[in-house]
């Protein structure tokens, strides 16, 4: 009769030694420079190319980031170093994040008049294939903004005000910039130099509603010279529209905050007539009737999601500080040891 001992067998979840070849080529050097090179590779192509650089930088990313975990279980000296450890496994999900990033981002970009509310469908983006994309349950209003120059017309802060629906149903207000965004559903907003005039005008066809519109301008004043563009009002006519003033918005020779002008003027070219419109005037067209009510301002943003970040972050600092403490430890100078001095003459 066998031993009682003898008849406890080990249950063995995973076949280690018939995956251990396998553990070890994913984790050899060779993968490594693999993978980096197909990185290298997949980058220049999307650039010069024009391939998605999504799938292509993805895949490369996630087998770099299995030849790094790989290392770590498989190197019996990272193993016995918990310091090395952590800067291989905070590299490794640092590459992880990297590509999960790339996978469920957003970016865009949109204008917004003044006292308008965003519209996600007039918003242009590029996102990754996971990404879920809600940018249209956001609201907000554009509620103005105040954008101060240096001399030399050097663009300064900006602050904009919006008033925003949070998850609970209630209206907030605050204030927004360059480099304070407004978050929300995890997308942020930031306001950018890209701004410019929005003229406001009624239309009304012959038997129809009037229909009231803002049109935006080319961006100011990096287009100052070209104020100019075609609106296209419902059931109406192509009308070109240029805005004159005569004023100086912004003065080169001192600070100076952007505003709108005081004297606007409408030149208006449609179906064959021309006019100059001032805010209230209208122009009586074979189609209908044109009415230009005032100048408002549009301010444009700039859309980012990337859920990936803060941890991107944190896997980088946790690589950084593992990595200083190795190389001080290795670099720590021996304490001085108290020895005898030889005799003299010995």
């Amino acid at each position: 009769m066998p031993e009682q001992g003898a008849l406890i067998q080990p249950v063995r979840v995973f076949p280690w030694r018939s995956a251990a070849p396998l553990l070890t080529w994913l984790a050899s050097p060779w993968v490594t420079l693999g993978s980096i090179a197909a990185t290298a590779a997949a980058a220049v192509a999307s650039v010069s190319l024009g391939w998605g650089a999504t799938w292509t930088l993805a895949a490369p990313l996630t087998v770099f980031t299995v030849n790094l975990a790989m290392a770590a279980v498989t190197h019996p000296k990272l193993r016995g170093d918990p310091v090395l450890l952590s800067f291989h496994l905070a590299l490794a999900a640092f590459v992880l994040l990297a590509a999960l990033g790339r996978m469920t981002y957003l970016k865009g970009q949109v204008e917004v008049t003044e006292s308008a509310k965003f519209d996600a469908a007039h918003a242009g983006i590029e996102n990754g294939p996971w990404h879920i994309n809600r940018l249209g349950e956001t609201r907000f209003f554009n509620e103005g903004m105040v954008i101060e120059y240096d001399a030399q017309r050097v663009r300064g802060e900006t602050y904009n005000q919006v008033r925003w629906l949070d998850d609970g149903g209630r209206w907030r207000t605050t204030v927004i910039g360059d480099e304070y965004p407004l978050v929300i559903n995890g997308y942020r907003f930031y306001t950018t130099g890209n701004k410019g005039f929005a003229p406001v005008f009624t239309w009304r066809a012959k038997g129809g509603a009037p229909v009231s519109g803002s049109v935006h301008l080319p961006g100011y004043p990096l287009h100052e010279a070209r104020q100019e563009t075609v609106w296209n009002p419902p059931a109406g006519p192509s009308i070109h529209i240029r805005l004159a003033f005569d004023e100086e918005i912004l003065d080169p020779a001192r600070p100076s905050v952007f505003r709108v002008p005081q004297r606007p003027r409408a030149l208006v070219t449609a179906e064959g007539s021309r006019a100059t419109l001032l805010p209230g005037e209208t122009m009586a067209l074979v189609s209908g009737e044109l009415r230009f009510d005032a100048v408002s301002t549009w301010m444009g943003y700039s859309i980012s999601y990337d859920p990936a970040k803060p941890w991107l972050l944190a896997a980088l600092l946790t690589a950084t500080v593992a990595l200083a403490w190795r190389l001080a430890s290795r670099w720590r100078a021996e304490p001085w040891m108290d020895t005898p001095k030889p005799e003299q003459g010995a």
